[in-house]
């Protein structure tokens, strides 16, 4: 009887405990990416995002990776919805990014850029607003949920200076409901127009009034090189060039540079990547120019993506062709690209786990 009472004891001791980190995960702040560098991988929708993915993640000392969640609506609808079962994606890829002590910021795209309705639709706005507090209420005893992207590369009607006061004031009133339900919960803002680090910045002429904000720039610049032979992209493009090189680079960042120093801020890179079948070694080569400006600053980043569309799956070989299949993909991944390689350089630089 001893014994068995020991063994339900200790059963019992192993169900609080749960999850590996779980019990001792802190809660993410914006102050601490001043502290310390995050590094990882967003995962995309086609992102492969089992368990062994995660062990794979973890290995590499990745402890940050970035998370969409996907809504829906009928053409004539005024109000969006979560898309069936992405919601227990979320939920899933949180409890396997606990269990190895890495941290989930999740973010939002109601609808493409580029042809957003809720711009000019207080409904839909009003939509997206009670959707985030649910998410607030759902997450805010996990401590492995590090932060709310609140849309994803915003992109408002107008010039840079219209979509930068159009977004604040949404923003705004997304951050209020989030606060109410969940008052510590970090904030991760893209400036508008669609996360550019230079024109965002230019346009932001002071911190949004509000505390543990993390500022998150996306990265792509030149999109013809970076984005060469996708969405009616002409390719061909090498870099550097005499227009394009680690300079001309580093410039587009300026206006953030000065931003954050000015008011002592956080960074962190949400997505920068380049095809990994640009001409030559271009995609290396720009990947790494950018990675060094990242560092120099102390800023943190997710690179785009992990395991997902297969331009952007930098364990496939810069020449591989399309993989036919999920299984022929998983095949023909390496961690020794050059690419995994320069990225895995600076992920092991990353601390243990809440350290």
């Amino acid at each position: 009887m001893k014994i068995f009472r020991w063994f339900i004891v200790l059963m019992a001791c192993c169900v609080l405990v749960g999850p590996a980190f779980s019990a001792v995960m802190p809660t993410l702040s914006a102050a601490d990416f001043l502290k310390q560098t995050y590094r990882g991988f967003t995962l995309d929708r086609a992102s492969s995002k089992s368990a062994t993915d995660f062990d794979d993640l973890a290995a590499m000392g990745v402890n940050l990776v970035r998370l969409g969640i996907s809504l829906e609506r009928c053409e004539q609808c005024l109000a969006y919805s979560i898309v069936p079962g992405n919601l227990e994606e979320v939920d899933r890829v949180v409890a396997l990014a606990a269990e190895r002590g890495i941290y989930v910021i999740l973010t939002m795209e109601p609808e493409a850029p580029e042809r957003a309705a809720y711009w000019e639709s207080a409904s839909l706005q009003a939509s997206i607003i009670k959707i985030w507090a649910g998410l607030a209420e759902r997450y805010k005893q996990q401590p492995a949920m590090g932060g709310f992207d609140l849309i994803n590369e915003p992109s408002p009607p107008g010039d840079w200076r219209e979509a930068s006061r159009r977004y604040v004031d949404f923003a705004s009133r997304i951050i209020g409901a989030i606060r109410q339900k969940d008052p510590q919960r970090m904030i991760v803002y893209e400036p508008a127009p669609r996360g550019n680090a230079y024109y965002g910045f230019k346009a932001l002429e002071r911190p949004l009034p509000y505390n543990n904000v993390l500022y998150s720039p996306h990265f792509y610049m030149p999109i013809e090189i970076t984005h060469q032979g996708i969405k009616g992209e002409s390719f061909g493009e090498s870099y550097p060039t005499s227009e394009w090189n680690k300079v001309s680079l580093s410039a587009q960042l300026e206006p953030m540079r000065e931003f954050v120093r000015k008011y002592r801020l956080p960074v962190y890179v949400g997505e920068f990547s380049c095809v990994r079948n640009a001409p030559g070694g271009t995609a290396y080569l720009w990947i790494k120019d950018v990675a060094e400006l990242f560092e120099a600053e102390g800023w943190s980043w997710t690179f785009h993506a992990f395991r997902g569309y297969h331009l952007w799956d930098m364990e496939l070989q810069a020449w591989s062709p399309k993989p036919a299949s999920v299984a022929e993909a998983a095949s023909m991944r390496s961690i020794s690209t050059p690419v995994m390689v320069l990225l895995r350089s600076y992920l092991k630089k990353n601390l243990p786990p809440f350290q």
